[in-house]
């Protein structure tokens, strides 16, 4: 039977004029110095695509008041587990 692993990325808006989306958090850990690493999210997805990993959804989380709250989109990816 096939087995899976997943991958949570979460990103941000730094630069919200341009609706560019960077990449803050890595299966919910904060990335150090996200701002400053500026990881795409097209950049990021390319390079995991590399390694195996699948785009599968995007979800938005929303936190805050929810009338006046900030989404992030999750983006969920998976790869196969190799066979032990």
């Amino acid at each position: 039977m096939q087995q899976w692993e997943y991958k949570f990325l979460t990103a941000a808006y730094p630069h919200q004029q341009h609706g560019i989306h960077v990449v803050k958090y890595v299966d919910g850990k904060e990335i150090p110095n996200w701002k400053q690493r500026s990881w795409w999210m097209t950049q990021a997805l390319n390079e995991l695509g590399k390694e195996g990993w699948e785009l599968v959804s995007v979800v938005w989380r929303q936190w805050g008041d929810t009338m006046a709250g900030v989404s992030d989109p999750v983006y969920i990816l998976k790869r196969l587990l190799p066979s032990p």
